[in-house]
């Protein structure tokens, strides 16, 4: 079975299920005492509040406060009064038991956010399931699976682990996780890396294949599960286990190292953020600056529009964590399938060629003037870029950057401090920004390219329709000259050019990438190291060549053929020999 690695590593051990969450079949839907209920509903929130301060107390006295900050936000979010106001309604006007209102509500948030396309903001349907679950349980009396209990050398198999369950863990019990549901931005994904605990998400099935004390093995690197494996196989993982342990070791030592090539052309390499949760692993993974800050989920965490105060504090502390290191803040990226709560929006036949992104800020310019005054604000003493996506056009750039003139102005007015030292950018995810980034050069200080987008409007491919998944293809020679043109127009403007798109660290694309004149590669964080290290073996005068010898290709399947043999034949970068030969040298 395959599935999604989520937290890098290796394991092997015996099967210990986890039981699912807390349901309703045995309880009465309606009530006749709704003042009875609306009681027991303050009394689970009082309860499930207090448990909630409990875990966030233990993160904060063993200095782990990135954890700490994931169950403060849950706290809020378990007494936030618009939950409760809706579910109190249901009691009251439909004479519904508090579990069944309680439940009605928090499915209701769980199904918005579980229809979004963007990755991390779906993943905020678990937290929401977990502290319905905390909040249902005291209203039922349910006692919670007691994870002390756990055998050691476990490896936990569930349909789902919420974050509040990781947050019981004893890493020293657990060596491995697999879920049937999750993905890479779940927050308990988040806290498994924390731990260093291999897990593998979206294993459909699992449950049914394993019993309590089969051995399974899980390779999180590749998202293998093997169920009783061989003696003969169990001897083999072992060996890439150790082997596994001394790559991650080997790439400790680029900490601190320049991102350059063999010939010292300069790279820099960012982060992808979505709040102040992600920035102890972008400074663990000595990441140099903060490449694309995707502020959705100050939106979307919430059941309203959060005021531009509430935004400037979100986006303050973000910027103070990051101290000196550079951050691209990206304004609301939303529209199409994500939808905010407060803000009706027509529904569309093809909400990706839609009113999403700057079109959709342009016309909710009180939004949007909202974000960019807290956004001016927040960026006082901070080296901050402020980048729009989605545009198509010269004349979105300049409403933009009219409608930052007028924030300064209000804010001067209120007599409120701002950020005047700013850089102004845009992505490049439409075709027709990427034939005029010459054009744009004139108007902006740097540009970003979201190669997942460029790739699907390019190739007019839905990436979420498993119909035509196959013509989604990065490799593609129409999208790589698009590329070219794209980088090699900013190169020649002299426009510092970013991506920050899936494909920033792809072993094969990112020397075409170099070639290209690419100045910034931004991912997540755990792909830094291994990023620098293959730069590190790059000479950029070979990317470049290698960049005519791709264009002049026909196919796909040529142009990956030639990206490996290419890949297979640089030299691999050896820090210890460039210390030996200068004497001890510069790192």
């Amino acid at each position: 079975m395959k599935a999604i690695a989520v937290s890098p590593g290796l394991a092997i051990g015996r099967v210990q299920k986890i039981p699912e969450q807390v349901g309703l079949d045995h309880v009465a839907r309606e009530a006749s005492q709704s003042d009875v209920e609306i009681e027991k509903l303050e009394v689970a929130v009082h309860k499930s509040l207090e448990e909630m301060k409990e875990i966030v107390a233990r993160f904060e006295d063993s200095g782990q406060t990135d954890q700490a900050e994931i169950f403060e936000a849950h706290a809020m979010m378990i007494e936030d009064p618009e939950v409760i106001d809706k579910t109190v309604l249901l009691i009251r006007e439909h004479k519904l038991s508090a579990a069944w209102a309680y439940k009605d509500t928090s499915e209701e948030y769980v199904r918005m956010l579980g229809g979004l396309e963007d990755e991390y903001l779906r993943e905020r349907a678990t937290d929401v399931r977990d502290i319905a679950s905390r909040v249902l349980g005291h209203l039922l009396g349910h006692q919670g699976f007691d994870f002390k209990s756990i055998p050691e050398g476990s490896i936990l198999v569930a349909e789902d682990i919420t974050p509040s369950q990781m947050a019981m863990l004893d890493s020293k019990l657990v060596c491995g996780i697999v879920t049937e549901m999750g993905g890479k931005t779940s927050h308990t994904a988040i806290i498994a890396r924390a731990l260093e605990i291999p897990a593998i998400a979206g294993a459909r099935g699992i449950l049914n294949q394993v019993k309590d004390g089969s051995l399974i093995l899980i390779d999180a690197m590749s998202g293998e599960i093997e169920i009783e494996p061989s003696s003969e196989r169990r001897e083999r993982f072992e060996k890439k286990r150790d082997e596994l342990s001394k790559a991650k070791k080997d790439l400790q030592q680029f900490k601190n190292m320049k991102s350059e090539t063999k010939d010292k052309r300069a790279i820099r390499l960012g982060a992808n953020i979505g709040g102040p949760l992600d920035i102890s692993s972008l400074i663990e993974n000595d990441a140099e600056a903060v490449g694309l800050y995707r502020t959705e989920f100050v939106f979307l965490n919430q059941n309203r529009i959060p005021t531009s105060e509430e935004q400037y504090k979100i986006y303050r502390k973000v910027f103070e964590d990051l101290g000196t290191k550079h951050c691209i803040i990206r304004t609301l990226d939303i529209g199409g399938d994500k939808k905010l709560e407060g803000l009706s929006v027509a529904t569309e036949m093809n909400p990706f060629l839609g009113l999403r992104g700057v079109r959709l800020c342009l016309e909710e310019k009180a939004i949007f003037k909202d974000q960019l005054k807290s956004i001016l604000r927040a960026a006082v003493g901070h080296s901050v870029g402020i980048m729009v996506p989605m545009i198509s056009n010269i004349e979105e750039i300049l409403q933009t950057k009219a409608i930052l003139e007028e924030c300064k102005k209000e804010l001067e007015k209120d007599k409120l401090q701002f950020s005047k030292d700013y850089e102004f950018g845009v992505m490049i995810e439409v075709p027709s920004a990427a034939m005029i980034v010459d054009l744009i050069a004139r108007h902006v200080d740097f540009i970003s390219i979201g190669t997942n987008d460029l790739t699907q409007y390019v190739c007019a491919v839905d990436r979420l329709n498993d119909k035509v998944e196959a013509l989604y293809d990065p490799f593609n020679p129409g999208f790589l000259r698009v590329m070219n043109q794209v980088l090699g127009s900013a190169f020649k403007a002299k426009l510092h050019s970013g991506i920050c798109g899936s494909l920033a660290h792809s072993e094969l694309l990112v020397p075409l990438f170099i070639g290209m004149g690419v100045d910034e590669l931004s991912m997540t964080s755990q792909h830094i190291l291994s990023t620098r290290k293959l730069l590190r073996g790059l000479s950029y005068e070979e990317c470049r060549v290698l960049v005519s010898e791709v264009l002049s290709l026909e196919t796909s399947a040529e142009i990956k053929s030639h990206l490996a043999q290419f890949s297979s034949r640089i030299g691999k970068y050896n820090p210890k020999l460039e210390v030996t030969a200068a004497g001890g040298g510069e790192y």
